[in-house]
């Protein structure tokens, strides 16, 4: 019985590249480290969800990176919706690898039906790029990630913000706006300033004992 070709190493892969191949996900210790240090960064005080950490989503967590931080500083994504939006990132990593392969192989594909005839096939990439943008279009409707919609999100925030001006204050953002507190002689200077300075004037020259 006849062996199959012999798999090429790792290094061998990579200097070869994937010409009409599939991608492989055999990755460096200095690409994983690069991906998780990006992941860490991506969202300012919060990072990813751990499972777009792994190495096989590293195009989510690129479209996460670029987009999370803009999303954060127009509060539009916290803590709670990490999840959420990281199904986004991931839908939209997947409709681009879709779209990778129907610019390759084409919107049709040839395949032989029971009889032996080949027939046209529509290319099945195309069908779960369809599925990933109609997911993706409904969690942009919340995170106002078209034009329309975030017009609309952002005019919402800016009402609800004229009813309730502390809504989008943060804990270190009332932090950084409180008073510093008045030290005890200060409010004593503040009521009765000269009784302060009096209590606190040095003694004239010579009405010190010896």
């Amino acid at each position: 019985m006849a062996r199959g070709r012999k798999p090429d190493s790792a290094a061998h892969q990579a200097a070869k590249g994937s010409p009409g191949k599939r991608r492989t996900r055999k990755r460096t210790p200095e690409q994983k480290a690069s991906d998780l240090a990006a992941a860490r960064r991506a969202g300012g005080e919060f990072d990813p969800p751990l499972f777009l950490r792994d190495e096989g989503l590293a195009d989510a967590v690129a479209i996460w990176s670029e987009l999370a931080p803009e999303l954060s500083r127009n509060n539009l994504l916290g803590k709670l919706d990490r999840y959420t939006f990281a199904r986004w990132c991931v839908y939209q990593a997947e409709w681009i690898t879709a779209t990778r392969s129907l610019s390759k192989d084409g919107i049709w594909l040839k395949a032989r039906n029971v009889n032996g005839d080949e027939m046209p096939r529509r290319n099945p990439a195309g069908m779960h790029r369809d599925r990933c943008e109609a997911n993706m279009r409904a969690i942009e409707t919340d995170y106002g990630l078209t034009p329309a919609n975030r017009y609309r999100v952002l005019r919402d925030q800016s009402l609800a913000r004229d009813q309730n001006p502390d809504m989008f204050t943060t804990p270190k953002d009332a932090a950084a706006q409180a008073p510093a507190p008045i030290d005890a002689d200060e409010a004593e200077s503040g009521a009765d300033p000269i009784g302060f300075m009096g209590r606190h004037a040095a003694p004239p020259p010579g009405s010190r004992p010896n």
